[in-house]
């Protein structure tokens, strides 16, 4: 296929927005219009839709990177659950993230991904952070089990990630479900801006090698049971908005 030039991009897109304008006025001849110099083009360029959609989305996004700092934060070291936490949130927000520290001494992940995207995962991990802390206390407060405080709270927090993770896939799948029914290619979108968030990590890293979290396997079962009752029952609010492109609060 061919590549799509700045000026050739803004003819087709200002194509797809006539034809869209006028539908949504009723001017059904002017659409149909519209959308025939737009498959025109496309035809004498070698080109199809999804490439066009690509391309804008491409050249929309501003790419940065930030640095979280995990020792700013409770109990940082237990698990390594702030960098799992971090890793999830990234996922779920179209992001990177790798390793640039580790544990013992100035525990730093690079993030990265489109400028809002980046904003969203920091912002959300930490605002997580701060409300899996509380339910920890509170879960410690009212624990009568066996388990020391230090196992528990290793169960706990790998628990309460576990449990976020998999509330975000669950809400993933609901948007998708239902940009589908809207007739929206969010799954273009998806994929486009993680394979961006990738060739920029690639370019700022280009000898990297894949890092892992190293956090100890022990854990508190009673702690880890609690912790994931807890993540699953914090209310993201719908997840969050890199994938549907709206970014919601936590409450």
């Amino acid at each position: 296929m061919s590549t799509i030039s700045e000026d050739l991009l803004r003819k087709l897109n200002l194509l797809k927005n006539l034809e869209d304008g006028a539908r949504s006025v009723g001017s059904l001849a002017e659409a149909e219009n519209a959308a025939q110099k737009f498959q025109d083009l496309l035809i004498k360029h070698n080109l199809d839709e999804s490439q066009v959609d690509r391309t804008g989305i491409e050249a929309k996004a501003k790419m940065l990177r930030e640095d979280f700092n995990h020792s700013e934060h409770f109990a940082y070291k237990a698990s390594d659950w702030t960098y799992k936490l971090l890793k999830a949130v990234a996922y779920h927000s179209l992001c990177e993230i790798i390793i640039l520290s580790g544990y013992e001494k100035n525990p730093r992940t690079a993030v990265v991904g489109e400028k809002d995207n980046v904003a969203m995962t920091i912002y959300f991990t930490e605002q997580l952070i701060s409300k899996i802390s509380t339910a920890f206390r509170i879960s410690w407060m009212n624990y009568e089990g066996e388990e020391n405080m230090k196992i528990f709270r290793r169960g706990f927090l790998t628990g309460a990630v576990q449990g976020i993770n998999s509330k975000l896939y669950e809400n993933q799948r609901k948007m998708k479900a239902e940009a589908a029914k809207n007739n929206t290619n969010m799954e273009l979108m998806v994929v486009s801006k993680r394979d961006l968030a990738r060739k920029e990590l690639e370019r700022l890293f280009p000898s990297m090698v894949t890092s892992k979290s190293r956090g100890s396997n022990l854990r508190g079962d009673d702690g880890f049971s609690k912790g994931l009752a807890a993540g699953k029952g914090m209310d993201l609010n719908k997840g969050l908005g890199g994938a549907a492109g709206g970014q919601k609060r936590l409450s």
